[in-house]
């Protein structure tokens, strides 16, 4: 991503988060960007590969499931700042995120984010891909941050022991950018199976994930199949992981139920 482009979008990211609970206009964000509206959708639905306002509905509706955690905002209030006129209309929108209406999501008390917000950082040379070690954890977790819109459910503790584990036996890989991970990848190589594969944003029109599964496979039996498993079609939950797995060659296998969340294996070779 050219610098110029680079700065035009995290300007925008940055009105977005700074006014994520008042009206939020194209011509206002393209304005902060100092980019014209046209320009400014073009740019950031190509660079994040979803349009501006849908990434914004993204982030409402997350910060609205923190809250209904950790405040007791009543749900009236909550469907304003996220955006919507009428609680029912906010209730229908959490629930094709989270699979539930917002009073039981309150009620489990049990939050986790389906978008953060994302960070673009200065353009450094890339690093070839390597096995993962214990001082890249904090530019690993980094990266889960930004690409938690693909992991439902997901609880912090329990994937940092997993990725320790990972890495005691070789099967997390890491491709770095600078200090930071640009991408990342955690696999079980008795079962063929990736738990984790991370692209940063900025980094997804880079082929990334490509070299990743390559270097995963390297490390596999022969012949043995490579699985992973995402949104299932159609849910508008999937910011476009689903989309992306099958332009790489994947397949569709079972319908899977995981944490709760509704998924599908997807099989790769």
């Amino acid at each position: 991503m050219d610098s110029d482009r680079l700065g035009m979008i995290g300007e925008a990211l940055n009105y977005i988060e700074a006014h994520l609970e008042d009206a939020i206009a194209l011509e206002d964000v393209a304005r902060a960007a100092h980019y014209s509206r046209y320009h400014l959708h073009r740019a950031f639905s190509g660079a994040l590969g979803m349009a501006l306002c849908r990434y914004v509905r993204r982030r409402r509706l997350t910060e609205a499931a923190r809250r209904l955690v950790y405040a007791r905002t009543p749900l009236s209030s909550l469907a304003l700042a996220a955006g919507y006129q009428s609680q029912q209309a906010f209730t229908d929108a959490f629930r094709a995120m989270y699979k539930m209406p917002p009073a039981e999501y309150r009620r489990l008390g049990a939050y986790y984010p389906l978008q953060l917000p994302i960070f673009l950082h200065p353009e450094a040379p890339l690093s070839g891909v390597r096995a993962a070690e214990a001082d890249d954890i904090p530019a690993w977790m980094a990266l889960l941050g930004q690409v938690v819109d693909g992991y439902p459910h997901l609880n912090e503790a329990e994937y940092l022991a997993w990725l320790k584990a990972r890495m005691a036996r070789g099967e997390a890989l890491i491709l770095c950018c600078g200090s930071r991970a640009a991408g990342a990848v955690g696999f079980r190589s008795d079962a063929g199976c990736v738990d984790f594969l991370g692209v940063h944003p900025q980094y997804r029109t880079l082929d990334l994930s490509v070299q990743l599964l390559r270097a995963v496979r390297q490390r596999l039996p022969a012949r043995r199949e490579l699985s992973l498993t995402t949104y299932r079609e159609r849910d508008p939950a999937d910011p476009g992981y689903r989309r992306e797995w099958m332009s790489l060659g994947f397949r569709e296998g079972e319908l899977l139920v995981e944490f709760g969340y509704p998924t599908q294996r997807m099989i790769w070779g």
